[in-house]
């Protein structure tokens, strides 16, 4: 007979175990940048999305220097403020950005390595009105999902 085991035991979440990147950062609090973007006056909002979507994101992939301190990257694309019942007033920004760190040093030091200063960083005035832009640096806290 074997003995009872008196304390449960500790499962991982399924979804943890199917994704392995997930066991990598379970339990480690990330911190994450959230920034609210106008596109470039005079740009259309075709043009803004499609530049965004396209060359922007290439080069912000293909900066490994900036990449190798990201955990996640999400670009959130305005669709439509027409018949938005809310309320609270609708943002004017044309998009979201949310990069994910494991610290703010890491954040910091992301944005300080000298490719990003040298090529990504400049290609912001391409598409973007930096005065228009908002950025928070926040924690998660999930309550649903």
């Amino acid at each position: 007979m074997s003995a009872k085991r008196l304390t449960p035991r500790r499962h991982k979440p399924s979804f943890v175990r199917r994704v392995p990147r997930l066991q990598k950062l379970e339990g480690v609090r990330m911190i994450k940048l959230v920034v609210m973007i106008k596109r470039k006056p005079g740009m259309s909002k075709e043009e803004f999305h499609r530049y965004w979507n396209g060359p922007h994101a290439d080069q912000v992939l293909g900066c490994a220097d900036f990449k190798r301190h990201i955990r996640r990257y999400v670009q959130s694309h305005v669709v439509t403020q027409e018949g938005i019942k809310l309320p609270w007033g609708v943002s004017d920004h044309d998009g979201q950005a949310e990069l994910w760190f494991d610290s703010v040093d890491a954040m910091n030091t992301a944005f300080n390595e000298p490719s990003f200063l040298a090529t990504v960083h400049p290609d912001d005035a391409t598409f973007i009105d930096m005065a228009g832009c908002q950025l928070m640096v926040v924690e998660e806290i999930p309550k649903v999902g």
